[in-house]
């Protein structure tokens, strides 16, 4: 994962050195003084600075989603009854840990008809659903 990273990070380079080779004024970079050198070593600075700042809150950020994600993900899985997640098309995408183990033991989750085996959801004459 550090490789990809690294790789990521040299790529974003060249191709920022590239754009700079193709905005840069030659003839700008000659005519600056020892002040305006000074002043935009300052202003890099500065500005590193800011992105290791946006960086660590961002990481900060990251931090506290991957959290949430964790406790739904925990009180999903480990709920005391089954839950199953459908996709907009009606396909079941996901079973908590309640359905796999009933699905284990061999117990019949829904009653449907064998011929059912795409997992789909229908909608039966009263307008609820049943998955069939």
């Amino acid at each position: 994962m550090d490789t990809k990273n690294n790789q990521k990070e040299f790529e974003l380079r060249r191709l920022a050195e590239k754009t700079l080779e193709e905005t840069a004024d030659n003839d700008y970079h000659s005519e600056k003084t020892p002040e305006d050198i000074a002043s935009l070593i300052h202003e890099l600075e500065v500005h590193q600075i800011e992105l290791e700042m946006q960086n660590e809150e961002l990481g900060r950020i990251q931090g506290e989603l991957e959290k949430t994600r964790d406790k739904y993900s925990h009180l999903y899985d480990f709920a005391p009854v089954g839950y199953f997640t459908l996709s907009e098309k009606g396909s079941i995408v996901g079973l908590n840990i309640i359905i796999r183990w009933m699905r284990f033991q061999g117990l019949k989750l829904f009653m449907i008809p064998e011929a059912c085996v795409n997992k789909n959801l229908m909608k039966d004459t009263f307008g609820t659903c049943k998955l069939c």
